[in-house]
Formats: structure tokens, sequence, C-alpha cells
């Protein structure tokens, strides 16, 4: 049995110090390489918005899909759907369509995995990254100040450097958290 405690205590160990030596900038780096030559990218998700004010949470599911350079969509169980292109984007929720002329640079927390802008050109991260199982995450805070929120989080994966989770907290301290 102290063996198998032994052991377990290494890998930890050695898990720990992996992630003790990488600095944010390798990791972003990382993170932008990965998605970089990705063109296409569909996989379900779930958003959770956490409003603090009010106590509530609401909790929704779909589909998001990607065709670079610049096309991004949230399709949700509910027949809601979000279109995010290079100029505009376009929701339809509950039968009424709304466009707003955008630019890019409005929404890097999303934008970069459609290859318009990098994780290292839009954020600013603390060193070091924080372990979580499995990876570690990156708190950014917009180059940019945005009114949507104030810092990014980003759950990477170690192994694959995939983005597993995105969490976006407001002047509020609301979130809105997008599990991949």
């Amino acid at each position: 049995m102290s063996s198998f405690v032994s052991r377990a205590a290494a890998i930890f160990l050695f898990a720990a110090t992996a992630h003790a030596q990488t600095s944010s900038s390798q990791l972003v780096a990382r993170v932008d390489a990965r998605y970089a030559n990705v063109r296409t990218y569909n996989h379900a998700f779930t958003q959770t918005f956490v409003a603090r004010a009010y106590n509530t949470t609401k909790v929704e599911r779909g589909t998001m899909s990607l065709a670079r350079p610049s096309s991004m969509s949230f399709v949700y169980q509910n027949g809601n759907r979000i279109t995010v292109t290079g100029t505009s984007v376009t929701a339809v929720t509950n039968g009424q369509t709304m466009t707003q002329q955008i630019s890019q640079t409005q929404f890097p927390a999303l934008s970069f995995l459609t290859g318009q802008t990098s994780l290292a050109s839009s954020f600013t991260f603390t060193d070091p990254p924080i372990p979580f199982q499995g990876g570690l995450i990156l708190v950014g805070t917009p180059i940019q100040p945005m009114g949507q929120y104030t810092k990014a989080l980003f759950y990477v994966d170690s192994q694959t450097s995939d983005v597993r989770r995105i969490t976006l907290v407001d002047a509020q301290r609301n979130t809105n958290t997008f599990d991949l």
C-alpha cells in the first residue's frame, strides 16, 4: 500500500512541477498554435450565466460551430441562435432577429477561435497559470477595456492545449461560462 501512495505522490509532484514550469506566455502560445490551423470546429457546449445581484443561474445547451476565417455560431437547444461573422452579430431569440455591426475586437474571448484575433494580442495574463485537474487556467484582462467583462478565464487542457472552458467575469462579478 505504501508503494502505491508513494507512486501517487510522485505523480502529483511531477504534475505540479510541470505546471509550475509553464508560464502564461508559453501556455498562450500553445493555445494560439493549437487553434491556428483549425478550419472548422463543431462542439456541444453548456452556457451557465450567474447573476449575483439576483442570485439566479441560467443554464443553456447547444452546439457551437466555427468556419474560418471569421464565422462562429451558437445554436441553442431552445431554438435561439447567435451568429458572428467578421462584421456583424445576429441573434435570433424567440423568433425575433436582431443584427448589430461589430468588430472582432469586441469579442476577443471567443474570436480567437475564428482566427481573427489571438489570445496573445487580446489579453494580458497573470503569471503563473492556476492549476486545475487536467490543466491550467489562464487569467486574462482584455487589453482594450470591455463593458461586457473585466476578466476572462481560459481552462486549458495540459495534454491537448484545447480550451475546455471559458469564464467571463464582469464588473459586478457576474459570470458567463462556456463549457466546451
